[in-house]
């Protein structure tokens, strides 16, 4: 039998952290797969996916699931993607960047960042805000911390919530996958 270290959850999330270390995983910005707020990391479902299941197939490593939802249960099964309020592994997020250069919404697995990276090599946190959005109740927002600008005070004000929601596509970027 095997050992816990030679699980199918545990292969996983030791590829995805090579591919991670390989810089073959673009995050935090536009057209990129993972968003991360400082202690949480938001991976884009499908990417994701397709990314291991490539991966594992260039490596000729057998066992891997071929549907993308089996990947998602096994990772939430087995305690690495943090499990949502209806108890399963997808969270709706919408990202705004800071400076308004993009904003998106997706469907996401979500991860501790320290599970994911090693300490002393942790990721900035994306220079914008991260909403988790639910059907029944209000957004919850984590907004990273955001290098001040100088000028006029009235360049500062903050955006509502309202006109940040509504200007979210629901169109979700595809990471291009090399």
């Amino acid at each position: 039998m095997p050992g816990a270290g030679d699980s199918l959850a545990d292969r996983m999330i030791k590829r995805l952290r090579q591919l991670m270390d390989e810089r073959e995983t673009r995050y935090n910005q536009d057209g990129g797969m993972a968003w991360v707020t400082g202690e949480y990391t938001y991976f884009v479902c499908r990417p994701l996916a397709q990314k291991l299941i490539s991966s594992f197939e260039d490596t000729g490593t057998p066992g891997m699931p071929q549907d993308p939802v089996r990947i998602y249960n096994v990772l939430q099964e087995h305690g690495f993607a943090i499990e949502n309020d209806d108890g399963g592994a997808v969270f709706k997020i919408s990202i705004e960047h800071a400076q308004g250069r993009f904003s998106h919404t997706f469907t996401c697995l979500k991860f501790k960042t320290r599970l994911l990276w090693r300490a002393v090599r942790l990721p900035q946190p994306f220079e914008g805000t991260i909403r988790e959005l639910g059907a029944d109740k209000a957004p919850r927002s984590e907004t990273a911390p955001v290098p001040s600008r100088p000028g006029p005070a009235k360049e500062k004000a903050p955006e509502t919530t309202d006109k940040q929601s509504e200007s979210v596509p629901t169109e979700p970027v595809t990471a291009t996958t090399r």
